[in-house]
């Protein structure tokens, strides 16, 4: 998996995801490096945004292919911290 965060505003970050592999993979995309940051949706290429509403977003990738996620978010909206992000998130 490769990931390029392309674009950086106030309100929205684009993050770039290529699995690279020929088997499926899942990630999470964490907003920013303490979980600090609200993602409110999740727009995957030119598809309708999705709600999320919380720091985390599970994604998953067949092989072999791309994505590009626009995340609108709000800034240093929850309390940062060292926990590690729940694994079973909806997708």
């Amino acid at each position: 998996m490769a990931a390029l965060v392309s674009a950086i505003d106030p309100d929205h970050t684009v993050v770039e995801l290529v699995n690279l592999g020929a088997a499926p993979c899942s990630l999470v995309v964490q907003a920013g490096a303490f979980a600090e940051h609200r993602i409110h949706t999740v727009r995957a290429d030119d598809e309708a945004p999705r709600p999320v509403e919380g720091p985390y977003v599970g994604v998953r990738l067949p092989g072999a292919t791309q994505v590009r996620l626009t995340l609108t978010m709000t800034l240093r909206a929850g309390r940062p911290t060292y926990a590690a992000p729940p694994w079973e998130i909806a997708r």
